[in-house]
């Protein structure tokens, strides 16, 4: 495996506990992960007793890992390494180590391990014995690191467990205040394979924390900074530079223009990247991006305010294109649903805010077959879907979609929400917020038709009587329903 060293002068590194210390107001804003894959993924999550290292603290059973305790709340000090129960269940633990089970080779104990999440391997894993307590540690199982909704966390605690992951593939630091050169440095030293890196809402992405990413990151791939506010054209030039990256997330980075995006897409691959909330990007932006990039684009996310139909003949060309969202499509006319028809692999499609869309439009694209394949599909605010045009929609795709998104699609009644029933069956999100005319008795088939379903917005869907809702929720209990009153069921 090739070695990565830092590009910049050694005292950058020379940091010591006082200098980490100083920084103990860093904490993180409550907010989502980036990364869709669940797999093996550690949340840092903060209890009332500890804040235990890199998983959801122990505090069902009282056992803490007293070794790694060096950053826990106050009057929990490290300890030995033997120290790894409360005093309450010793007998236990020590009897679990003679398991015939731990009579098996380290390497393939930690190979059946790697088939667990690893909340699961430290929250019961971990406690069995010390043996497993000490696997579980293996760098082998630590590939994700999620610190997005772990608030007040200090310099000197975070760095604590990024360098006991140096094979680190996907980090969150979303939300991160006062993120630092400093930090920045010791990660990318301690965690050289990083591929995924998210950013977001994070307040101090600057040109020289994206400086030192780039140069000693050399297989990232994918990186998020959306809502950066110091995202801008210098920022961009840095991130042109990269020999690996391919996705990136710029949403709502309110200072890229077409320009910017042009210079990307001149020195990158770019196979995913998201500008929604960028107002500044026109047709031009567009046709420079999938003049360059048409080949290998397959996720587009764009905000849509000021681009036409010229723009989605445009994005047409691009073959592979998998995933297409844009947020207002208030420019675009029926002639942008004739252009996407070519869009053979389209998984997922977002296309909010369509009110020049016309009922035979819309009937006609999905009428075409060429969206068979969907998986998630977004007609907010779509208004001229009516009925006859959910028929033909749940024909085309109703078989493959898990998330079906019909907010303030008003002119759909109970009949549409029949064919819902009828040509969904994988579904598990269904949103129908503000479709006030409808009744809804067929949804007392969920249980039996949508078997899948677990969330269910029905937000000032005032004629939908409680009785019902209660029923479904009765008979479904894995069912979380928003119902008209605004309260989750």
């Amino acid at each position: 495996m090739e070695e990565y060293n830092l590009n910049f002068p050694q005292k950058d590194l020379v940091i010591n506990d006082v200098d980490i210390e100083e920084r103990t107001d860093t904490h993180f804003i409550l907010n989502g992960p980036m990364f869709d894959d669940a797999a093996n993924n550690i949340t840092v999550t903060l209890d009332e007793d500890i804040a235990s290292f890199a998983c959801t603290a122990f505090s069902d059973n009282n056992i803490l890992w007293k070794e790694d305790a060096s950053y826990v709340n106050e009057g929990i000090t490290a300890g030995n390494s033997d120290a790894g129960v409360s005093e309450e269940f010793p007998s236990k633990f020590e009897k679990a180590d003679e398991s015939p089970f731990n009579n098996l080779p380290d390497e393939i104990i930690v190979n059946i391990f790697s088939y667990l999440k690893v909340q699961d391997l430290c929250k019961y894993a971990s406690p069995v014995c010390h043996k497993w307590r000490a696997l579980v540690k293996d760098h082998s199982l630590w590939h994700v690191l999620d610190f997005s909704n772990f608030h007040n966390l200090s310099s000197f605690n975070l760095l604590q467990v990024i360098r006991r992951a140096p094979l680190l593939r996907k980090l969150s630091l979303r939300g991160r205040v006062n993120l630092s050169p400093v930090e920045i440095a010791i990660i990318c030293e301690s965690c050289p394979r990083i591929q995924e890196l998210d950013l977001g809402f994070c307040s101090d992405v600057t040109e020289t924390v994206l400086q030192i990413i780039i140069e000693n990151c050399s297989v990232l791939q994918k990186i998020n900074v959306e809502g950066g506010n110091y995202i801008g054209k210098r920022c961009l030039q840095v991130m042109s530079q990269s020999l690996s990256l391919t996705a990136l997330n710029f949403s709502h980075c309110m200072t890229i223009q077409n320009d910017d995006v042009r210079q990307l897409a001149e020195h990158l691959k770019i196979i995913a990247i998201n500008l929604d909330g960028n107002n500044f990007i026109t047709d031009s932006g567009v046709f420079s991006l999938v003049k360059l990039q048409s080949a290998h684009l397959q996720e587009l996310e764009l905000d849509g305010a000021e681009i036409t139909d010229a723009s989605l003949y445009s994005i047409s060309q691009c073959m592979d294109l998998q995933r297409l969202g844009i947020s207002f499509c208030e420019c675009l006319t029926d002639q942008s649903l004739q252009y996407l028809k070519n869009c053979h692999n389209l998984e997922h499609l977002r296309l909010r805010k369509g009110s020049d869309f016309t009922q035979a439009g819309l009937s006609a694209f999905f009428k075409s077959g060429t969206l068979a394949h969907l998986r998630t599909l977004n007609l907010s605010e779509c208004t001229a879907i009516n009925d006859n045009v959910m028929l033909d929609i749940v024909q085309c795709c109703g078989s493959c979609l898990y998330e079906l998104v019909l907010s303030w699609c008003w002119n759909i009644s109970d009949m549409g929400l029949v064919s819902i029933m009828d040509h969904c069956c994988k579904l598990m999100t269904l949103d129908l917020l503000g479709i006030d005319s409808v009744l809804g008795e067929c949804l007392e088939r969920i249980p039996e038709d949508l078997p899948k379903l677990t969330y269910l917005d029905l937000r000032q869907c005032n004629k939908i009587v409680d009785s019902i809702i209660m029923d479904v929720v009765r008979r479904k209990p894995d069912l979380k329903v928003i119902n008209p009153s605004q309260k989750s069921v």
